[in-house]
C-alpha cells in the first residue's frame, strides 16, 4: 500500500507554530546575550507600566465627580480611545521601529499562502509587548466608566477585542506603508511632499481656543464661565465622529440598553478592521513583490566631505564614507523627518498655548530642550549604539585597513554627533519660524543641552555596539533587535542624559533662560565629553578582544 500523504495543517497549528517560532527565539536570544534575570527584569518593568496604565485609566474614568456627569464620563472615555489609538498606531513610527512586520520572507519557500500566513502573522501581533502594554489602559478605561454606567461583561469584551484587533489592523497598514514608502526608489522626495501637505494642513486649520483653560488654571474655580458645556459638546460629538471611538460609542448604547446600537459600533469597529487587514496585506505583498526597484547605477559621485578628503587623511576619509552611508540610509530619513512632524503637531494641535498655560514663558524653553532632546536621541542614539550594523561586508575592509580602530570610531561618532546637531539646529530654526519665535537665550540652551548629552549617548554606544551588535538588513525585511539588556542599558543612559538639562529647566519656573543656566550646561557638556574621551580606549580595548564576533554577528544571515 502507497503511505498515506500527510494531512495539511489547519490555520490554528499554523498559529501554534508561529508563535512557538517567535517565543524560542526571543528566549534563545535572551539566554545568549542577557540571562534569564534580565529578561524577568524587564518583563517586570513592561508588566509595571502596564499596570500602571490600567490602574490610571481606571482611577480617572470611574472617579466619582466623573461618574456622577453623563456628559463627562462619555467625553472622557471618547478622548481615551482616541489617544490610545493614536499611540497605539503610530507608535512604530515615532520610536522609528522599522522592522519586519511580516514572515513572508521567511517563510517564502514554505507551503503556506501568503494569505493564511498573513493571518496567522495578525492574530499573533496581539500578543506583542507593544500590544500587551496598551491593553490594560483600554480595559481601565472601560471598566472604570462601566463602574457607574453598568454594561455587561460579554458586551464590554466584544468591544474591547473588536477595538484592539481595529488598532492592530491600522498599526500594521501605517508600518507597512512606511516600508513601501522608504523602499521606493524616490523615498526621498515622497516624504518630501507628506512634509509640504502636513505644513499646508495646519497652516489653514483654525487654531484652537484653549483661553478658557489658561483662565482656569490662573483663577481655578472662579471662573464660570467654564462652567459652560458648550466646549465639552463640540469636543464630545467631534470625538464620536471617528473610527476608533466606536468603542465608546458602543459603551454607552449598551449601557442605555440599546442592542441594535451597540451592534452597529461593534460592526463599525469590525469593518473599519477588515479595512485595515486588507490594506496591510496589499502593501506588504506589493513591499515583497519587488516593486520598489532599486536605483539606477549612477555615475562616480564625490563623497560628502569630498573637499575635506582632499587632505589625504584617514580621519577625513573614514568621515567621508561614513557621512555618505548615512545620509543614504533609509531609516536615517524616517529618523530626521519624525522630529519635524512633531513639531507640526504641536502647531495642529495647539500643544504650545497649552503649554503655556501651565509653564508661561517658560514653555518654549521647555519644548525646545525637549525635541532637541529627542531628535539626539532618535538620530544619535539609533546609530551610536550600533555603530557596525550598517557596514555589513565593509566591516572586513575596515579591519584590513591600515588605520586604527580608534579612529574607525572617532568618524563615526562624529558623523553621528554632527547629525544629530544639525538635525537640533534646524529643528530650533523651524520651530522658531513655523511654531513661534524664541530668543537666542532659549535656543542656546536647546543646542548647550543637546551638546552636553550626546557624548553620554556616544560613550554608551560605544560599548554597546560592541557588547551587543546586530546586522541591519538593508532591504528593510527585516531587523534583528537588540538584547533586552542592551535596550534596557540604553533607555537608562539616555535617561542619564537628560536630566541635567530637565533639572536646570526646571529651575527656571516662569523665566527666560539667562547666562546662569547656559553656563550650568556648558559645565556639563564639559564633563561629558571629559567622560566620552576617557571612555573611547576602553571601548577600543574591547573591540579588540572581540573584534571576530563582532564581525560574524554583523555579516550573519
Amino acid at each position: 500500500m502507497a503511505p498515506a500523504s500527510p494531512s495539511p495543517l489547519g490555520f490554528f497549528e499554523h498559529l501554534r507554530l508561529l508563535i512557538r517560532l517567535r517565543l524560542d527565539t526571543a528566549a534563545n536570544r535572551y539566554r545568549k546575550a542577557t540571562g534569564a534575570a534580565a529578561a524577568a527584569g524587564g518583563l517586570a518593568l513592561l508588566g509595571g507600566v502596564a499596570v500602571g496604565l490600567g490602574v490610571g485609566a481606571y482611577a480617572a474614568l470611574g472617579h466619582p465627580a466623573v461618574g456622577a456627569s453623563d456628559l463627562w464620563s462619555s467625553m472622557l472615555l471618547r478622548l481615551a480611545t482616541f489617544f490610545i489609538t493614536t499611540v497605539f498606531v503610530a507608535w512604530p513610527l515615532l520610536s522609528a521601529g522599522v522592522d519586519e512586520h511580516s514572515e513572508l520572507s521567511r517563510f517564502s519557500t514554505f507551503p503556506i499562502s501568503p494569505l493564511r500566513l498573513f493571518a496567522a502573522s495578525s492574530v499573533s501581533a496581539l500578543f506583542e509587548p507593544r500590544a500587551l502594554v496598551f491593553y490594560p489602559a483600554i480595559l481601565g478605561a472601560a471598566l472604570g466608566f462601566s463602574r457607574h454606567h453598568p454594561v455587561s461583561l460579554g458586551q464590554l469584551l466584544g468591544l474591547v477585542a473588536a477595538y484592539s484587533l481595529f488598532n492592530i489592523a491600522w498599526g500594521r497598514a501605517g508600518l507597512t506603508l512606511v516600508l513601501n514608502v522608504l523602499r521606493h526608489r524616490r523615498s526621498a522626495e515622497i516624504l518630501g511632499l507628506i512634509f509640504l501637505a502636513a505644513l499646508f494642513l495646519p497652516a489653514v486649520a483654525p487654531p484652537a481656543d484653549v483661553a478658557w483653560l489658561y483662565q482656569l488654571i490662573q483663577n481655578g474655580a472662579q471662573v464660570a464661565a467654564v462652567g459652560d458645556d458648550t466646549r465639552i459638546l463640540a469636543m464630545h460629538s467631534g470625538l464620536g465622529r471617528i473610527p476608533p471611538c466606536a468603542l465608546a460609542r458602543g459603551m454607552e448604547q449598551a449601557w442605555l440598553g440599546s442592542g441594535f446600537g451597540y451592534g452597529i459600533f461593534l460592526s463599525e469597529l469590525l469593518i473599519f478592521a477588515a479595512i485595515g487587514f486588507a490594506l496591510s496585506f496589499w502593501l506588504l505583498l506589493r513591499f515583497y513583490s519587488g516593486t520598489a526597484k532599486p536605483a539606477p547605477p549612477s555615475r562616480e559621485k564625490k563623497g560628502v566631505l569630498g573637499k575635506l578628503k582632499a587632505r589625504d587623511g584617514a580621519l577625513w576619509a573614514l568621515i567621508d564614507r561614513e557621512s555618505s552611508d548615512w545620509l543614504r540610509n533609509p531609516k536615517a530619513r524616517l529618523l530626521v523627518a519624525v522630529p519635524f512632524f512633531l513639531c507640526i503637531l504641536l502647531r495642529f494641535s495647539s500643544a504650545r498655548e497649552l503649554a503655556v498655560a501651565f509653564q508661561g514663558p517658560a514653555a518654549d524653553v521647555w519644548l525646545i530642550v525637549g525635541l532637541c532632546s529627542y531628535a539626539g536621541m532618535v538620530v544619535g542614539a539609533n546609530f551610536a549604539q550600533n555603530v557596525f550594523a550598517y557596514d555589513g561586508p565593509g566591516l572586513a575592509l575596515l579591519y584590513a585597513a591600515p588605520v586604527k580602530l580608534r579612529t574607525v570610531f572617532i568618524a563615526k561618532n562624529v558623523v553621528h554627533a554632527s547629525a544629530a546637531l544639525a538635525v537640533g539646529l534646524l529643528l530650533e530654526v523651524f520651530y522658531s519660524v513655523y511654531v513661534h519665535r524664541v530668543g537666542a537665550g532659549t535656543a542656546v540652551l536647546g543646542m548647550v543641552a543637546l551638546a552636553g548629552q550626546l557624548p553620554v549617548l556616544l560613550a554608551a554606544g560605544n560599548v554597546l555596539s560592541v557588547v551587543a551588535p546586530r546586522k541591519f538588513h538593508a532591504s528593510l525585511r527585516r531587523r534583528d533587535r537588540p538584547p533586552a539588556l542592551a535596550t534596557v542599558v540604553g533607555l537608562l543612559v539616555a535617561a542619564a542624559a537628560v536630566v541635567p538639562a530637565a533639572l536646570v529647566v526646571r529651575q527656571l519656573g516662569r523665566l527666560e533662560p539667562g547666562a546662569m543656566e547656559i553656563a550650568a550646561l556648558a559645565a556639563f557638556a564639559a564633563g561629558s565629553w571629559g567622560l566620552y574621551l576617557a571612555m573611547l580606549p576602553r571601548a577600543c580595548e574591547l573591540l579588540e578582544s572581540r573584534r571576530e564576533t563582532v564581525l560574524r554577528l554583523v555579516l550573519r544571515e
